[in-house]
């Protein structure tokens, strides 16, 4: 609105000079500041909408988290407390699940449905339903140069696993198309649209991609693995992570002895590809960042003689994962291997939150470099890449 109120400005003053039209100048002229106000307006929604996110997250974390963990403390009341959390969950689980279905029934009106299996496609894609740009091709050259960001075949393997990352939030059935179109050979999803961990695993001869996919906002289960954001330590020289995202991985240490979690299942898959030396690249967007990012730590942990198999780990708007000791460990197996790449508006990265709430909200301007950029006992693994802009 703000560029298209500037250029019509511009073309009014130009024909009214030309015509000789002062009075018509001035309305340009007005005009133009009013573009000026509309840009600052939106600017100013941006912030309060930032740091609303910001203090809701605190009051969750600082206030209303410790006061249900008080009450759930005292006899009298942990029944009764557990019978309306599991009543609220239940509903909420319920609605937010039909309300998914729905939005997507809704949105495949006017988007379209996909065109070989006719499912609807996501909430997070229904602007944007291209995957063309998913090229095995790319990974291919990438892992046959010197697998450094540096090397000019990096971004066009970037590309390539943000579209698989954007891949992961649709359907199984649409997913298994896509890879096939793309020249993946291979191409298993796991877990569901309602579980909160899911994705794919896609091979061809040449390479193995991981890719995990985000929040769906109407997931609840998602939002209560976002929320869960306690620091446990996970062992095996990774530190301390967020219990959300390791209980949603199933690394968690409660879930030592279960055979059927997300991670055993992805591991057993790229374990049974990789016989023909192929690279292995790990991807995921936001929530899908956080687990990918854990995904591959945990990986080359337990499987030291594959490190050298894994070429890169490319994020999109990870939040924070874990301690000092997790991004010490990523960058002492990954080296220059993993990168998170973040919009500069995005409040996403920035969480969860451990320094002063005012500290915190006054540096919405996160400056990321090539170590790690340390956040209370949070921190960021890996070089992150900033852009400024709101796209």
């Amino acid at each position: 609105v703000w560029w298209a109120l500037i250029a019509l400005s511009f073309v009014l003053c130009v024909l009214c000079w030309w015509k000789g039209f002062r009075t018509s100048i001035t309305i340009a002229f007005v005009l133009i500041h009013l573009a000026c106000v509309c840009y600052h307006i939106l600017f100013i929604v941006k912030e309060v909408m930032c740091f609303w996110v910001l203090v809701s997250h605190q009051i969750l974390e600082r206030i209303a988290i410790p006061t249900i963990f008080w009450l759930n403390s005292i006899p009298l009341l942990r029944n009764v407390l557990s019978v309306i959390g599991s009543c609220v969950i239940g509903v909420t689980f319920s609605a937010l699940y039909t309300a998914d279905h729905a939005i997507r029934i809704a949105f495949g009106r006017f988007v379209g449905v996909h065109r070989h299996t006719a499912l609807p496609f996501s909430l997070v894609n229904s602007s944007d339903t291209n995957f063309d740009g998913l090229d095995p091709d790319t990974l291919s050259r990438y892992a046959e140069s010197s697998s450094n960001f540096s090397h000019d075949s990096f971004l066009p393997c970037a590309s390539t696993l943000s579209i698989a990352a954007k891949l992961s939030y649709e359907h199984p059935s649409i997913v298994t198309h896509e890879c096939s179109r793309a020249g993946f050979v291979v191409c298993k999803p796991f877990g569901g649209l309602e579980s909160s961990a899911h994705g794919f695993v896609a091979s061809d001869q040449n390479s193995v991609v991981v890719s995990f996919a985000g929040t769906n906002p109407l997931n609840f289960r998602q939002v209560i693995t976002d929320l869960h954001a306690r620091l446990v330590d996970v062992g095996a020289d990774m530190g301390a992570v967020h219990a959300g995202f390791a209980h949603a991985l199933g690394i968690h240490p409660s879930q030592s002895h279960d055979t059927t979690t997300v991670y055993r299942f992805v591991e057993s898959e790229i374990l049974a590809l990789i016989d023909n030396g192929q690279k292995i690249f790990v991807t995921g967007h936001s929530l899908g960042g956080a687990l990918a990012q854990l995904f591959a730590l945990r990986f080359v942990t337990k499987n030291p003689n594959l490190r050298h198999y894994v070429s890169a780990v490319v994020t999109f708007g990870a939040p924070k994962v874990g301690n000092p000791t997790f991004a010490e460990s990523a960058t002492h197996h990954f080296c220059d291997r993993l990168m998170n790449f973040v919009n500069n508006c995005d409040v996403i990265p920035r969480l969860p939150l451990q320094t002063p709430l005012m500290a915190t909200a006054m540096g919405l301007s996160l400056i990321f470099s090539h170590s790690p950029e340390e956040s209370g006992q949070w921190i960021v693994a890996g070089p992150v890449w900033v852009f400024d802009g709101f796209g």
